[in-house]
Parts: structure tokens; C-alpha cells; sequence
């Protein structure tokens, strides 16, 4: 299974906060445990607030439910969760 974290623009307001959107994209040649994972990451990541990402402190992380992607043509899956994070810039 592999895996990867894009991360797109990041918006911040005048109190130091900043409103990242990121997607974590799943592949995988066997359907069942791939969706399973992504489900696995879509409730540990669902509502989760309050923790650190090395030297960032995440306010809070929602996650939409996995979506099916493609099916590729080196017969493989893609399974994507969407995230939205606010991070605050302040607690570096």
C-alpha cells in the first residue's frame, strides 16, 4: 500500500491562524484493505483537535469521508480523504 499527504495554499487571518487544505491520497492492487485503511485514517483524523505535527499545533483536523478515486491502468486503487486544518502560526 503506499501512500501520499498533497498540500495545497494555506490562508492565514490576522490572529496567526492558518486554514490548510490538504488531501491524503491511497493506492493500492487490492480493494478491501484500501478502503479499510482509509476509513481507519478518516476516524483516527475525522474531528481531532488539540495535538502537534512535529514543531506545528494543529487546532483542529476534520476529514470527509473516503472517496473512491480511479481504478488505474496498472490495475491498482486510488482511495482519497480531504482535510481541513487550522493550525496556529503563533505556537512556533
Amino acid at each position: 500500500m503506499q501512500g501520499l499527504v498533497r498540500l495545497f495554499p494555506t490562508v492565514k487571518d490576522d490572529a496567526g491562524v492558518n486554514r490548510l487544505a490538504a488531501q491524503v491520497v491511497l493506492k493500492h492492487v487490492d480493494q478491501q484493505p484500501l478502503e479499510a485503511k482509509a476509513w481507519e485514517i478518516y476516524e483516527f483524523l475525522r474531528m481531532k483537535s488539540n495535538f502537534s505535527v512535529g514543531t506545528t499545533e494543529v487546532i483542529l483536523c476534520r476529514a470527509s469521508q473516503p472517496e473512491y478515486i480511479e481504478y488505474l491502468e496498472d490495475q491498482s486503487f486510488l482511495y482519497g480523504i480531504d482535510l481541513q486544518i487550522l493550525e496556529n502560526d503563533d505556537m512556533r
